[in-house]
């Protein structure tokens, strides 16, 4: 059986499909734009945010528009059959996954309602979207993600049909169109945005564009569109043997040396680090060779380290010193092998705030391999370098550590070996996805 809820993005200037009898419950948003529908040839006026819902038999169609600024229109359909002794409440219940009384109950409100444009507020309108978002995702758990929101966006219809969704919990129109252009624009990110072109795209001015965008996602407008096409970027590098030059045209950049800065400026490396990284985990050797700029990127073993003793091992190679923080990672603490004025040192949840020890030249050398453990005997954690002490601190043996690894801050890590409880382990980079 065929999954029964079919989604689409109606996009058009002046008219739309003929008239069309409905084969199921069909519910539209108008996103952006000023149309005239007919619902059984009565014309049905709708404005931006408006919802309307017709039902199966009805004929729908005709989208009208004498505005200049394009129509853009959400549109759900949930295919129904009504059975031989059954009706379409029933047929509700079948296709959602809902029990037959709460359908059928759904269906006689929407069924006997005078009107069928619908106030939805805006949790309404934000669940129209979701649907049509998630519309292109297979499998059975997107499906029933997919049938759960239909179900509700079917209870805020009778809820705005029954007159208890006041048009004040409706967005600003200006927010709404911007949130809905926001929206889009991950899959229209490669295309030669401006902050004007993006402004025009949501019919306002640059300046209010701006600053409704910082509202919604705490950043300039090119600032978030930068992202997405990093985004973007980190999907074709991990899955495509294309050029980083081909990658850099193909998510928006204006050159492969500017898209290497942008990278780097998000991921905290050059796009060809990132490929190596994908490239080691892929072959199942885990990382040997981790850099950053950020503290964002960071490489952990497959397995956590639980409650009681524990012995964490390797041998590593930092690039720099002076000016870095490159650290062991032990689950939301740290063990930092350069800080600041060039001193070992340890910080975090558990451990407070960062405590300083001896200065690290005195147990590192820059470019040369050294030896770190760190273990937990009883009551106290203990760190050395190379085989001498560096510190110890008190700790909870009952208190679970959780992952352990590396992360470099404006520093490069050679990994020659990782080993947990005297066992060999891959790290993996959390940064990947």
């Amino acid at each position: 059986m065929s999954f029964p809820i079919h989604c689409e993005l109606v996009a058009t200037r002046r008219s739309g499909r003929a008239p069309t009898r409905v084969e199921g419950l069909e519910i539209v948003r108008m996103a952006r734009g000023h149309a005239v529908w007919a619902v059984d040839g009565e014309p049905v006026e709708v404005k931006e945010h408006d919802v309307i819902f017709v039902l199966p038999g009805q004929v729908f169609g005709g989208i009208e528009s004498s505005e200049s600024v394009p129509v853009r229109a959400e549109r759900i359909l949930v295919k129904l059959a009504a059975k031989r002794g059954k009706g379409y409440g029933a047929a509700l219940g079948e296709a959602l996954g809902m029990t037959e009384t709460h359908a059928t109950r759904i269906w006689r409100t929407l069924e006997s309602a005078k009107t069928q444009k619908v106030n939805l507020g805006l949790d309404g309108l934000r669940l129209c979207g979701e649907v049509v978002r998630q519309a292109s995702q297979k499998g059975w758990l997107a499906q029933t993600y997919i049938s759960a929101c239909v179900f509700k966006l079917l209870c805020h219809l009778c809820l705005g049909l029954e007159g208890k969704v006041t048009r004040e919990s409706s967005p600003a129109d200006s927010e709404q169109r911007v949130a809905a252009f926001l929206q889009e624009l991950e899959a229209r990110s490669a295309e030669p945005w401006t902050l004007e072109t993006m402004a025009q795209e949501s019919g306002l001015k640059r300046s209010r564009f701006g600053t409704i965008c910082r509202q919604l996602t705490g950043e300039n407008p090119i600032t978030f569109l930068s992202r997405l096409r990093v985004r973007a970027s980190r999907r074709l590098l991990r899955e495509t043997t294309l050029s980083v030059t081909d990658i850099a045209m193909e998510c928006g950049f204006s050159s492969s040396q500017y898209f290497s800065k942008i990278f780097r400026r998000y991921q905290g490396h050059e796009p060809t680090h990132f490929r190596h990284l994908v490239e080691e985990v892929r072959k199942g050797r885990g990382i040997h060779y981790l850099k950053s700029d950020t503290a964002r990127t960071a490489a952990y073993a497959e397995e956590e380290v639980g409650i009681g003793d524990f012995l964490v091992q390797c041998r590593i190679t930092l690039d720099q010193l002076g000016g870095t923080a490159a650290s062991l990672e032990l689950g939301v603490d740290r063990f930092g092998f350069d800080g600041r004025q060039g001193y070992l040192f340890c910080e975090g949840d558990t451990f407070g705030p960062a405590q300083f020890f001896a200065p690290t030249h005195k147990f590192i050398r820059e470019g040369e391999s050294f030896f770190c453990t760190v273990e937990r005997k009883g009551s106290q954690i203990t760190f050395s370098i190379n085989g001498h002490l560096v510190a110890t601190i008190a700790d909870d043996p009952s208190r679970k550590v959780g992952l352990v690894g590396l992360r470099p801050l404006r520093n490069g890590i050679s990994i020659h070996s990782f080993q947990v409880a005297g066992r060999e382990v891959a790290l993996k980079s959390v940064d990947l996805a």
